[in-house]
């Protein structure tokens, strides 16, 4: 039934009916029933509320697993609001409910919830805790079908945490265990699953594959919705990649579908995408009659958030058409003559702007000239087109003030102060662009409060505050680097130059601050000495020779690659360079030399700086879109070419000697090698990495623990995968290191500015300009009293830990904070080189940990109180950590565990 209020009508009279009669699962039904209403008109809090009653009233009549069915509702509920701890908590209560009723059928269906609740709450660790469980409940049931659920949630987990290979092959192994018991629902969906594993990976083509085998087995099991859903999958592989025709078919073989099918939310989804596709293809009048069809179908089923958005692109279809009314004025721009002054100044000039495009103001012209009177007639267009859309714009941010959903609301008034901006409304375009940033502040609502930020830039230039201009649109730019929008940003710094009358400052390729004089460096393709190294690298180990036995003129298919192989080489060469290569590609480029070739120039030609997203004509580069950001495949270009240029920018080392700070490392022309020096604290050494640009994520560092000049290793980087690997100074026996020993750190550029290796060289002890530890405060206390740091005081000064003698433990009394939760680590006398850590991030003792050091390795390994629910936290719970020891006071640390004070 698609009337909300004769469904709310009904299920209304079922819960009354149901608690008469003391019918609990009818009563949980319709709350599920009145809960989804709420949810899908947008009133969220009310569906929170609803779904409470119902947890209430099924614990008063003692049915447990009423109880849990509805705390499942109520998961629902706080998903929908976005409330992923509380849905988390609650789910968690459901899963304890069937343990303790010992059904174990129903224990493991309700641990693979909880699993994909701890996902939500990026808890990968907990997720693969529960799936384990479940999937060893399912064994030992001999369930086939539960086995197969818990390898289908085993996907999900793999996916969020980039593990893509084993997504895949347990993607598979899924997909068989479904087709042994018939499901081919599950098959479509696990097929689903698989497709954003191969988008994950840059495969489009894959991707669109297993969207294709989905849609099939949808098919063969008569699920039309689902063949519908797959087809708009498909739509949205073809979206992100940019593949706008193909986009619209998918999407229109999906609205052909639910036509039939008759399920108008089904089919507004589909209008969106239909709509969204033309939008992005530049054709504002299809968007606007797709997205005014989806917002009728919204407006009948009382979907508040699915009305705001079809309203959103109504607006931003409405913008493109002033686009191109504008564009229109082009065709009456008389010709210029540079070569006769007196003739150019005696031309007619016309208006071709409009309040908030162009303060260009002319006169008519003393003589006829039938291009005034039609530039007269165009400029009103312009304007009837502007009315129109200050209206819609309006009218959608009304729309989406009705719903609760914070992100479509910042998009909405972002639109609305776009509009009043080219209308000439300045203060009325200030006011909305300040409830858009105060709401992205407010909401966390990150990608809409960038965007907001920028136009902020853009109204403060337009009313001259060149100062407040510039600040709104770097705090803009600086948000969308950090969340990854690379549409964003490009935004930010056409403003940026718009606002400057000059390129952004700050930004060079690899994305990081620059300052001084020096011009913007343009990224020229990758590099090929870098390109050929790999290349040789992956033949070397694919053929099973030496390095430097294969020449780069010789033919691939002769160095001992065969048919298969050389689809592996091709595939291995695709991940590694981020690009869709063509599967002839050893017949295409037969040597290492010509395939070298080729991907340093689809490098160039990919560069992400060669699309733009807007006009160089000064206009707003919003000009069309659902949203701008997320990337698709230009993001993924742009992050390619970053991630594989392995050239030393800046280099920058960071040790243990004072808690990883980050030092410029000097250039030596003669050696050709960066280098600085650092004395050796009391531990008789130091660990350090190399970081590019100051940017965590581009770090050089070795493929071990503890490297050193004087064993064998192999230089990684730049990269963010430097967890734990360090070179160390002084601990190897042929460094004689000792407290107070200074080394000189080098690193050595190879061929195409590529860093080719690290070493060191001792220097003694009176050596100036030296990076070193600071001198430990006079505690009094002995070498192991422990200190506490984390979230709650910042990571900044650690807070001692009291001994209780009775219990054998060190203990500190924390209280939680207004997120909820509270991460820590131990440190030992203070000090940060000796960290008692767990072997994981957020561990805690209702999941399986060892406690690790003390040692300098505790990088991202926290212990985090509030957030597993067996904690049962909260802002403002006190909580007494605990370290207990082993031998006394001054024994060995043995465990961490906490209780509720």
């Amino acid at each position: 039934m698609e009337d909300p209020q004769e469904a709310k009508r009904y299920a209304s009279e079922a819960s009354a009916l149901s608690r008469r009669v003391g019918f609990v699962r009818g009563e949980v039904e319709a709350v599920q029933t009145l809960v989804t209403i709420q949810t899908e008109r947008g009133d969220r809090q009310d569906a929170v509320q609803q779904a409470r009653e119902g947890v209430s009233w099924s614990r008063r009549s003692g049915a447990r697993r009423a109880e849990a069915a509805a705390l499942d509702v109520l998961v629902g509920a706080h998903l929908a609001g976005r409330e992923h701890e509380a849905a988390l908590r609650t789910g968690w209560e459901a899963m304890e409910i069937m343990r303790d009723l010992g059904d174990r059928r129903a224990h493991a269906a309700s641990l693979l919830r909880v699993s994909m609740l701890h996902l939500v709450n990026s808890q990968e660790d907990w997720a693969m805790e529960a799936v384990h469980e479940a999937t060893e409940i399912a064994k030992e049931l001999e369930d086939r079908k539960a086995e197969a659920r818990a390898l289908y949630t085993l996907v999900h987990v793999h996916l969020e945490k980039n593990e893509t290979k084993e997504a895949l092959a347990v993607a598979h192994r899924a997909e068989r265990l479904f087709k042994e018991t018939s499901d081919k629902r599950m098959m479509a969906s696990t097929l689903l699953t698989a497709m954003r594993v191969h988008l994950a990976e840059g495969n489009a083509k894959y991707a669109v594959a297993s969207a294709q085998r989905a849609m099939g087995y949808f098919e063969e099991a008569a699920d039309r919705k689902g063949a519908a859903g797959a087809s708009l999958a498909m739509a949205s592989v073809h979206f992100e990649t940019q593949a706008f025709e193909r986009a619209l078919k998918a999407a229109r073989r999906a609205q052909n579908i639910l036509d039939k099918v008759g399920h108008m939310r089904s089919q507004a989804v589909a209008l969106h995408m239909i709509a969204g596709a033309y939008l992005s293809a530049n054709d504002p009048d299809e968007a606007i009659r797709y997205s005014s069809e989806m917002r009728s179908l919204c407006k009948k089923v009382q979907d508040r958030k699915g009305e705001g958005h079809a309203m959103h692109i109504f607006t931003r279809a409405n913008l493109g058409l002033i686009w191109k009314e504008v564009d229109k004025l082009e065709q009456f721009r008389p010709p210029e003559d540079l070569n006769n002054e007196e003739e150019d100044e005696a031309q007619v000039k016309l208006n071709y702007g409009f309040p908030g495009v162009s303060t260009d103001r002319r006169e008519r012209p003393q003589e006829k000239d039938q291009r005034w009177d039609r530039a007269q007639e165009q400029h009103t267009r312009i304007m009837e087109a502007m009315d129109k859309a200050l209206n819609v714009a309006k009218e959608a941010a009304a729309v989406a003030k009705k719903s609760d959903d914070k992100e479509l609301q910042g998009m909405t008034l972002f639109s609305l102060g776009q509009v009043q901006l080219l209308a000439g409304k300045l203060e009325d375009a200030l006011k909305t662009v300040t409830e858009a940033v105060s709401l992205g502040e407010s909401s966390g609502e990150q990608h809409a409060h960038a965007l907001a930020l920028i136009l902020m830039g853009e109204v403060h230039f337009a009313n001259q505050r060149v100062g407040e201009a510039v600040d709104a649109a770097e705090r803009g730019l600086k948000l969308c680097k950090k969340i990854g929008d690379w549409a964003g940003e490009d935004y930010a710094k056409k403003v940026l130059e718009v606002i400057l009358g000059e390129p952004a400052p700050g930004i060079d390729e690899d994305g990081a601050d620059s300052h001084g004089g020096d011009a913007v460096q343009v990224f020229q393709g990758l590099d090929p000495a870098f390109v050929r190294a790999e290349l040789r690298d992956q033949v070397n180990q694919l053929v099973g020779v030496d390095d430097g036995d294969t020449a780069d003129d010789t033919p691939l298919m002769d160095s001992g690659m065969d048919s298969l192989s050389s689809v592996e080489f091709r595939n291995t060469v695709a991940k590694e360079f981020k690009m869709n290569l063509p599967a002839t590609l050893t017949f295409d480029f037969p040597s290492i030399k010509s395939l070298t070739e080729f991907i340093v120039e689809q490098s160039k030609a990919d560069m992400p700086g060669e699309r733009s997203s807007g006009g160089s004509d000064g206009r707003s580069t919003q000009k069309s879109g659902i949203k701008a950001g997320g990337g698709g495949a230009a993001k993924q270009q742009a992050d390619a070419m970053k991630a594989n240029d392995k050239r030393i920018r800046r280099p920058c080392v960071t040790g243990t000697w004072d808690n990883w700070g980050v030092h410029e490392m000097a250039y030596d022309a003669k050696e050709r090698c960066y280098q600085v020096t650092v004395r050796l604290g009391r531990n008789n050494w130091e660990s350090f990495q190399i970081i590019y640009d100051e940017d965590w994520k581009r770090c050089v560092y070795p493929d071990q623990k503890d490297a050193t000049p004087h064993a064998p290793h192999k230089l990684l980087g730049p990269d963010d995968d430097n967890n734990g690997k360090n070179w160390t100074v002084g601990l190897h026996q042929n460094d004689k290191g000792g407290e107070g020993v200074c080394f000189q750190i080098k690193l050595f550029e190879g061929e195409g500015g590529i860093a080719s290796k690290v070493d060191w060289v001792r220097l003694g002890t009176g050596s100036p300009n030296v990076l070193e530890a600071s001198k430990p405060k006079a505690t009094g206390l002995t070498r192991n009293t422990p200190y506490v740091v984390g979230t709650m005081n910042n990571w900044g000064e650690p807070l001692a830990m009291t001994w209780t003698a009775d219990g054998g433990f060190f203990q500190y009394r924390l209280t939680i904070g207004s997120q909820g939760w509270e991460s820590f680590q131990i440190l030992l006398n203070g000090e940060w080189r000796r960290c008692l850590h767990p072997d994981k991030k957020d561990g805690c003792p209702h999941s399986q940990y060892q406690l690790m050091g003390p040692d300098n390795d505790g990088n991202g390994k926290n212990w985090t109180i509030g957030r597993h629910p067996l904690d049962q936290g909260g802002p403002g719970v006190t909580y007494q950590i605990r370290l207990f020891m082993k031998g006394g006071e001054e024994g060995i640390p043995r465990s961490v565990d906490w209780v509720r004070a």
